[in-house]
């Protein structure tokens, strides 16, 4: 039904009694024009909600709501009266402002005349004779109808003498489109720009709609989660004005979305609010379900919204309460959207039950976005961001506050339900995080429980955290076959009891790398690498570097039970209170490690590093570290083979050719080389065959203290017999 405005009171209209005084409580009358049936009129252009009959006047004298609209077509009787029912006047024969207005568009046709020609037929318009529709011309010149030519039927026109060889004939006539007002869907709209198509207005607005455009309200207690389902499947770009939209997934009517391509939902920040309805508490607020394994909904966009979960009224619900939920989806973005206080999940992507039935994602990015989890400890929701399977996804930009429960793991969680589930290059970048709670840390990396776990290239990198954990990784399955990468790297550490903890099971490739952390807190500032249980479990491919470490712990790096090829380079390490390294459980085996460039600051007396297990000797390095007191370590003779084979460790009397071929090192303590108990390297140099220069090895002495600055060297005399060792003071 179309509508039109009222002439008498149509909008914003202050109505006075006969004396000038203000009509407070006067009563407007609407009925059929000459009658006294009662003729409804409306509130708004929408033609939806009707006016009282009588309109009962504001104390201001004005209508309710400031509009009258009148149905188009239709005619009226305004009766007015004041409160007591005194009449004020009565207006007939009322049509609302343009009411059966009528459209016409011009077409027009021109015929190039033949010699003589009398009859043109009209093949383009048409026209109704006897109406004055229609204007002839030729070259120009206005002809008359029944005098120059005559009006034969609707597509012909005969004229009275024939037209000049070569006249051009224009014929004019003016077609109606619409009884009503002017109707979208005939106005045509060319977009200003090269190459661009022409359209109609209808077409052109409907590629941008408003869920108000399906009746939602956005009210703060309508369910408006029709209106939501209804637009967001009807045009691809859905516009979220300012108001308080209750939406959920869960009810008959809730917004649910299974299929489909190009979702754009957009709003004003944080005064356009989507908030979970709880028709149904045990549901989600917007979700998105491909329902199949081999189904995918793509190309998904939410921007400048707030979601406004329901934890303070209802309490905590780990399953549902999720405020928006993907199963199944490709090509989604995240942005500049506003997620508060959810019971369960700000945002899950997730995944399904068992094999054949669990729902894949790709290529999905939060960015720019505030989580404000509002209560956390004990009563507060669970995740803002759970990741069950997704490969290719980005985090990068938001503002974690006030997030997680003590017994759910943390903000942000990468945990597949089962062995179906892919976590595959993550990168989370440039997030702050403050006063979060958890059980596992800030970034939780649960891979737990779940045997031939797909998981693999997760970065963590230049981020700041402040309290809890920074990283935490759990991983109880035994070392894949296929490295996982994991890189925590250029993050921002304040007052974190750990940067990484990684408790118990294997990983396959981790560099924490970069990273500066301070603690205060007692007990606060370690990482954690490793089994420390007599499982067996072993990690392998472990870099840390670079990093600066400022700790309140009794030891600040601890790798234990089973660590393979560990890279410890280039860190500065200050505030341990017994040792600043700890390696290896008793019982274990101690190889392939690498402690080289090191500062360990502080005032300690006790090891610089304790090893607790067994080393192979052989294969590990400790070099070029400085600490500036007089602390012992326990890490010696360890050795570097720079020409790149292996070999196991010569005494420093074996002959020349049981060395390998290039430059090795190895350190010595308490050990007999030159005198007894010598401390300080060797460098042996063996060229690649005998016909180069002879096998040589250098000595520098460095703690003993009558050789500390002199240099030693000898060279082979052949395969089997060294020279004597030759001394050179003074350096």
């Amino acid at each position: 039904m179309s509508v039109t405005p009222s002439p008498i009171g149509g909008f914003a209209a202050q109505f006075f009694d006969n004396n000038g005084v203000i009509l407070s409580g006067g009563k407007i009358y609407t009925y059929a024009a000459g009658t006294t049936t009662p003729q409804t009129s409306y509130t708004s252009a929408t033609g939806v909600t009707p006016h009282a009959n009588p309109i009962i006047l504001d104390s201001a004298g004005r209508v309710p709501g400031g509009e009258i609209w009148l149905t188009d077509g239709l005619v009226y009787k305004f009766v007015i009266e004041t409160a007591a029912s005194i009449l004020i006047g009565t207006y007939d024969n009322i049509t609302g402002v343009n009411s059966n207005f009528v459209n016409y568009t011009v077409q027009e046709e021109v015929i190039t005349a033949t010699a003589g020609q009398t009859v043109f037929n009209l093949s383009t318009i048409n026209y109704t004779p006897g109406t004055n529709s229609l204007s002839v011309y030729i070259d120009g010149v206005n002809q008359y109808v029944g005098d120059s030519y005559l009006e034969t039927d609707s597509d012909t026109v005969t004229f009275t003498s024939g037209v000049h060889v070569g006249g051009e004939v224009k014929f004019t006539t003016a077609v109606q489109t619409t009884t009503g007002a002017v109707d979208a869907s005939i106005v045509s709209y060319e977009p200003p720009f090269t190459g661009s198509v022409a359209t109609n207005v209808e077409a052109k607005l409907a590629q941008y709609v408003s869920v108000k455009d399906f009746g939602a309200v956005g009210d703060g207690v309508t369910d408006d989660s029709a209106a939501f389902l209804a637009a967001m499947t009807a045009a691809p770009n859905i516009y979220v004005p300012e108001g308080t939209y209750c939406v959920d997934a869960g009810n008959s009517s809730g917004c649910l979305i299974t299929s489909g391509t190009g979702y754009n939902v957009y709003g004003d920040g944080e005064k356009s609010i989507i908030k979970r309805f709880s028709y149904n508490p045990a549901s989600s607020c917007i979700n998105f379900d491909s329902g199949s394994s081999s189904a995918f909904i793509n190309d998904v966009k939410f921007s400048n919204l707030k979601f406004l979960g329901d934890v303070a009224t209802l309490g905590h619900n780990e399953t549902y309460g999720h405020l928006l939920r993907m199963n199944g989806v490709r090509r989604v973005v995240i942005e500049k959207c506003f997620f508060e206080g959810p019971r369960s999940d700000a945002i899950l992507i997730g995944s399904g039950a068992g094999g054949g039935t669990e729902r894949h994602n790709f290529d999905v990015v939060i960015r720019d976005c505030v989580f404000d989890g509002v209560l956390y400890g004990a009563t507060g929701g669970r995740n803002a961001i759970s990741f069950i399977d997704v490969d290719r996804a980005t985090i990068e930009g938001n503002v974690f506050r006030n997030w997680s429960r003590n017994d759910m793991p943390g903000c942000i969680c990468l945990e597949p339900d089962d062995a179906f589930g892919i976590i595959k290059n993550v990168t989370i970048s440039g997030n702050k995080f403050s006063n979060c709670g958890g059980n596992r840390g800030h970034i939780a990396i649960s891979v737990d429980n779940i045997a031939n776990a797909n998981w693999a290239n997760i970065i963590v990198i230049g981020n700041t955290f402040a309290t809890n954990n920074a990283v935490s990784l759990y991983c109880s399955n035994t070392l894949g076959t296929v490295p996982n990468a994991v890189i925590i790297a250029d993050n921002t550490i304040t007052d974190c009891e750990h940067i990484l903890f990684h408790p118990f099971g294997s990983v396959y490739g981790l560099s924490i790398v970069d990273n500066s952390t301070f603690a205060s807190t007692s007990g606060y500032g370690r990482i954690l690498i490793g089994d420390n249980t007599t499982s067996g479990r072993t990690s392998k491919e472990i870099d840390i570097v670079g990093n600066m470490l400022v700790s309140n712990v009794s030891v600040p790096v601890v790798v234990s039970n089973n660590i393979t090829t560990l890279n410890f380079r280039n860190n500065t390490l200050r505030g341990a209170t017994q040792s600043h390294m700890s390696l290896g459980l008793v019982g274990n085996t101690i190889q392939e490690i690498s402690i080289v460039g090191n500062q360990f600051l502080g005032s300690i007396t006790n090891e610089i590093v304790v090893v607790a297990g067994t080393q192979v000797v052989a294969t590990n390095i400790w070099d070029n570290n400085y600490h500036p007191n007089t602390e012992t370590h326990n890490f010696r003779a360890l050795q570097n083979n720079f020409a790149g084979s292996t070999f196991n460790l010569k005494t420093i009397s074996d002959a020349a050719n049981t060395y390998p071929y290039g430059v090795s090192q190895a350190r010595y303590q308490n050990v007999a080389i030159v005198t007894a108990n010598d401390n300080g390297m060797v460098e042996t140099r063996r060229p690649s065959s005998n016909t180069e220069t002879a096998t040589i090895q250098f000595f520098y002495p460095d703690y003993s203290a009558t050789d500390l600055d002199d240099i030693y060297f000898r060279k082979a005399i052949d395969a089997t017999t060294w020279a004597a060792w030759f001394r050179v003071t003074g350096v």
